[in-house]
């Protein structure tokens, strides 16, 4: 289990796939039910394509949309997924891969002055604004902190 008493998967729970196999499955956001969600979130689908979002029409059997978290090296570590409906007592969201990534936004954790939040649509929110973000999906990079140092965060 990991924090708040979630499952930490390193795979798909039914399909056993990897992080990496399924990002590489995704599709582009444009004329699918994922460019709607986040048009319908007041996020303009070039500022999600910018970010990496994708759409996977079952992702563990759901429709959601998707984003790479990496690490400071640009190593894929994980996927975010973000359901594009729930029914009550299912999950909004499902993380597949080992912790250590995040979801960069604009630049991103390259940015001299740094907004770090916890969600993806938070970042999204942010580069609307005009601001680059990071968001850790709730999950630890131990990287981070040093990789933030002497920034204004």
């Amino acid at each position: 289990m990991g924090w708040f008493g979630c499952n930490n998967h390193l795979q798909m729970p039914l399909s056993g796939e990897l992080p990496d196999e399924r990002i590489a499955r995704a599709i582009s956001l444009a004329g699918t039910p994922g460019q709607a969600y986040v048009e319908r979130r007041g996020i303009p689908l070039d500022i999600a394509d910018a970010a990496g979002m994708r759409f996977d029409p079952d992702w563990d059997g759901r429709a959601a949309v998707l984003v790479g978290l990496y690490d400071h090296e640009g190593t894929l570590s994980s996927v975010h997924g973000r359901y594009l409906t729930t029914v009550r007592g299912q999950n909004k969201m499902l993380t597949v891969g080992r912790s250590g990534g995040v979801a960069c936004v604009g630049d991103g954790w390259h940015a001299r002055r740094l907004i770090l939040v916890e969600g993806i649509f938070d970042a999204l929110s942010l580069a609307v604004c005009g601001w680059p973000g990071v968001a850790t999906i709730g999950r630890w990079a131990p990287w981070l902190p040093q990789t933030c140092a002497q920034r204004v965060v």
